[in-house]
Parts: C-alpha cells; sequence; structure tokens
C-alpha cells in the first residue's frame, strides 16, 4: 500500500516482486523434503544468474529511453543468450542424471 502511491508503477512492480518471492519462500517451505531435494539444481542457479544479467542489462538500458517492446525483446535476448551458452551442458547433465 505504501509503494505504488510513493514510486508509481516501479513501486508497484517491486511490490508484486517482493510478493511473488513470499509466495515463491512459503510453498517451497511447505512442499515435502523429496520435492525440496529435487529442487535443488544447477539449472535454479543458472535462471536466477541470467535474471540477474538481464535485470543488469535493463537497468543500463532504461536511461536511454527506448520503447517498451524494445526492452522486452532486449530483456528475453539476454536471458536466452545466457541459457544458450550455459544451459545447453547443465540440460544435458540433467536428463543423463534422471534417464
Amino acid at each position: 500500500f505504501v509503494l505504488p502511491p510513493l514510486f508509481g508503477i516501479t513501486g508497484a512492480s517491486i511490490a508484486f516482486v517482493f510478493g511473488e518471492l513470499g509466495v515463491a519462500l512459503c510453498a517451497f517451505s511447505l512442499c515435502p523434503p523429496e520435492v525440496r531435494a529435487a529442487a535443488k539444481t544447477p539449472l535454479l542457479n543458472l535462471s536466477l544468474i541470467a535474471s540477474l544479467l538481464m535485470g543488469i542489462a535493463l537497468w543500463f538500458a532504461l536511461p536511454r529511453h527506448m520503447p517498451p517492446l524494445l526492452l522486452i525483446g532486449l530483456g528475453c535476448a539476454v536471458y536466452v543468450i545466457c541459457w544458450a551458452a550455459a544451459g545447453r551442458n547443465l540440460l544435458k547433465r540433467e536428463v543423463e542424471g534422471i534417464a
């Protein structure tokens, strides 16, 4: 209730992300131990790193006042490039470990 009136759409976005983080942490803490053990995978770390790099790229692109669709495309491109560079080998290892 405080962030959107003070910071506008940026505050609403931050409040949404924190709310979703709380939901994810609550769901993770309530799931059975077998599921928690399965969730500990390097793929999760890669997605967090790719998201961080995407956020950094968008942080530097925002002051340039690009159109929103171009910013979305830039963020998607950075995320996909991170996964293409590092995720392929991790996915192979995960699939081989399951099979």
